[in-house]
């Protein structure tokens, strides 16, 4: 096999790796940000700069879940076909990589973004809850 077979082969990996390391580093830009303001509470962190914060859940959302895809396929076609010495190297590579994103997701949108998410979102479980009984 020839490199261009691997490239072709690892091409769902690369797509997603390069666009998940631009999402970091627009995350990261948007971490600095809020974290050297003062918010009065999570939603007015939530609110900022045109609910930009929300936007990248959402998308870190979506990438996590794309790479949970992509992890699941790839391990799925290690078990079912019976590849080549040379791809099965590729394949566990590539899921180590993508699991490292899946890593690196969780803690660029855990602060302070995903706090702000779970006090937001448990605040107004807890008004329902008290305004239902």
């Amino acid at each position: 096999m020839n490199i261009k077979d691997y490239i072709r082969f690892l091409l769902p990996e690369e797509i997603y790796a390069v666009i998940t390391v631009m999402y970091l580093i627009s995350l990261d830009k948007l971490n600095k940000q809020l974290l050297s303001m003062k918010f009065e509470n999570p939603l007015k962190l939530l609110l900022y700069d045109g609910s930009k914060p929300i936007w990248h859940f959402a998308i870190a959302l979506t990438l996590f879940v794309t790479g949970g895809i992509i992890i699941y396929c790839r391990v799925k076609k290690i078990y079912r076909e019976s590849l080549c010495f040379g791809k099965m190297i590729a394949s566990l590579a590539s899921v180590m990589v993508v699991i490292a994103f899946l890593i690196l997701l969780y803690i660029f949108i855990n602060n302070p973004i995903l706090r702000a998410i779970f006090v937001v979102v448990g605040s107004g479980i807890a008004v329902i809850c008290a305004f239902t009984k």
